[in-house]
């Protein structure tokens, strides 16, 4: 059995309280108990822009802690079925809930992709960085963007033109391959021994390690609970 990294658990955990907290506050603007206009503000579209690469981030040093080399196939393919299901099931209850902004590239679609994408980079680190420079690069310098292809399939896939979560793959794969370079390094040795002798918060831990689960099943809780406040 693999020996879980604290700090990985920390950061990913700490992400996790975060996404908690920002959909809080999402809900509440939902139904109108605030009014905080998280699609324009500058300070809410950063503060998705930092739980977002935190996720990505630590997803790419996840890939290469589980797969020591070579990539082990059993693990891999059981991890993308468990992806796969979960971006599915979130697609399913977005359109049941949001039926004219459902979600159809959210943080778990692009995740199952980057995955198998991302697998051909985890023996190679430098290349990672390289190519993680060049798509930050060149979307900055708006050489890269995915539009055209948008604008291609959406009116086969009838898909909405606003989403309630989206993950464009340009930058942000960009983001999952420096996590990927970062833990083939093994830069992420010193972070564990720097975070022994931190405090760790059990519960911020526990989310850390429960991740994917607190991200299916907050708004479950938290979404219908905000409803019923607001009467």
């Amino acid at each position: 059995m693999k020996r879980r990294l604290l700090w990985l658990d920390l950061f990913r955990g700490s992400a996790v309280v975060l996404m908690v907290c920002y959909h809080f506050f999402y809900d509440l603007n939902h139904f109108h108990l605030l009014t905080l206009h998280q699609n324009t503000s500058l300070f809410w579209r950063f503060a998705r822009w930092i739980i977002v690469g935190m996720f990505l981030f630590a997803a790419g040093v996840s890939l290469v802690i589980a797969h020591p080399r070579p990539i082990r196939m059993r693990p891999l393919f059981r991890r993308l079925s468990l992806l796969g299901a979960a971006a599915l099931l979130v697609t399913a209850v977005s359109i049941v809930l949001f039926p004219r902004t459902w979600i159809y590239f959210g943080v778990l679609h692009f995740l199952f992709v980057a995955t198998v994408i991302g697998v051909f980079f985890v023996e190679k680190p430098r290349i990672a960085l390289l190519v993680a420079t060049i798509v930050y690069g060149g979307y900055l310098l708006g050489i890269f963007s995915v539009h055209p292809l948008y604008t291609l399939v959406a009116p086969m896939l009838h898909l909405p033109r606003y989403t309630e979560d989206l993950v464009i793959f340009i930058p942000w794969f960009g983001i999952f391959l420096l996590g990927i370079a970062f833990a083939s390094a093994r830069w992420h040795e010193a972070l564990e021994t720097r975070a022994a002798s931190l405090p760790s918060p059990r519960w911020i831990r526990f989310a850390g390690r429960h991740a994917l689960a607190i991200y299916l099943g907050h708004q479950a809780i938290l979404f219908p609970l905000v409803g019923f406040i607001a009467g």
